[in-house]
């Protein structure tokens, strides 16, 4: 039986993966988010069982901590990773990249941000759905639909 190539076997992770279930709350805003740990577990079954291995390299390409008073003094700091995945099995390897950010008022934007590249690097090299527009607001969609209305309403049916 003739071994499929490490890009078909990608192909092949891609089609099972597909899919990925929101299993977590941000209890401050309120909203629903597929975990980075959900997607690694899915993709690293899907990758395990073809033998296909994975290396990383993160670079920090942005790291920023601002001082502030709210009452008593605080600290923010902020961080973009960059992130490269390689898939490799045998001589075969396949590279991949992408950026995390993340801002935190402790001392974790740089594992946060190394966690949202993992977790986005694997999301755009798989395709992978939530089920719904991440990038979609409601409320800023209706008020500038409500906007564009008002404007184009002639001033005689006011």
């Amino acid at each position: 039986m003739e071994k499929n190539s490490l890009h078909a076997d990608l192909a092949e992770v891609m089609a099972a993966v597909g899919y990925v279930q929101k299993d977590g709350r941000n209890k401050s805003q309120g909203y629903k988010y597929a975990s980075a740990e959900a997607v690694l577990k899915k993709v690293n079954a899907e990758l395990s069982s073809r033998g296909i291995a994975i290396s990383s390299e993160a670079d920090l390409v942005h790291f920023n901590v601002t001082q502030y008073k709210d009452g008593k003094e605080k600290f923010r700091s902020d961080a973009v990773v960059r992130l490269e995945l390689e898939f490799i099995r045998g001589d075969e390897r396949v590279a991949v990249s992408g950026l995390g950010a993340s801002t935190d008022l402790g001392d974790k934007a740089v594992m946060k941000a190394n966690t949202a590249a993992i977790k986005y690097c694997l999301t755009n090299a798989f395709l992978i759905s939530w089920g719904d527009d991440p990038e979609a607001d409601e409320k800023v969609d209706a008020e500038v639909h409500r906007k564009k209305e008002i404007r184009e309403t002639p001033e005689e049916n006011w």
